[in-house]
């Protein structure tokens, strides 16, 4: 290959020192050899128990190199969670993020309430524009709570 590219273009350069990966550790390395391994006697062996060996280091290998970072400020440790909620959905310690229909539906309930008691008991509004209102602010928030939900359902039958 390095003479061919040398009649194509004139000229060939080597790559001496290639750049490491910091997460590319040795741990890695033996959980992704010991996959590979169990895949490939899998696929020789064609047995239940080959097979559950593949997927018990399928589904641990990742976590069993996984490194804890300890992040601090001006020499405060600061605490580590198992999940944190950011913009209605919860992000878990390895990357998963799972919406909450669970507050979703009552924030929408909530929602239809707050608007019945300070706009569509209001005499002086139009029913019209209280229609309108109606459309906008709840049936939009129930149909995108609906669609997320289906989203979400497709999404972990996909799994």
């Amino acid at each position: 290959m390095t003479e061919t590219a040398k009649d194509v273009c004139g000229t060939v350069t080597e790559v001496i020192n290639k750049k490491q990966t910091t997460w590319w550790t040795n741990e890695v390395k033996l959980a992704m050899k010991e996959k590979k391994v169990a895949w490939l006697k899998y696929l020789k062996d064609q047995t239940e128990e080959a097979y559950e060996i593949h997927k018990t280091n399928k589904d641990n290998g990742p976590s069993n190199t996984w490194q804890t970072v300890k992040i601090g400020i001006e020499q405060i440790e600061l605490e580590q969670v198992n999940q944190i909620k950011y913009l209605g959905s919860w992000i878990t310690e390895d990357g998963k993020v799972e919406a909450q229909l669970d507050d979703r539906v009552p924030a929408t309930t909530k929602l239809y309430f707050s608007l019945n008691r300070q706009i569509f008991n209001k005499k002086k509004l139009y029913t019209r524009t209280k229609t309108r209102m109606f459309n906008v602010l709840y049936v939009s928030a129930r149909k995108r709570g609906r669609l997320v939900r289906t989203r979400e359902q497709e999404h972990r039958q996909a799994r």
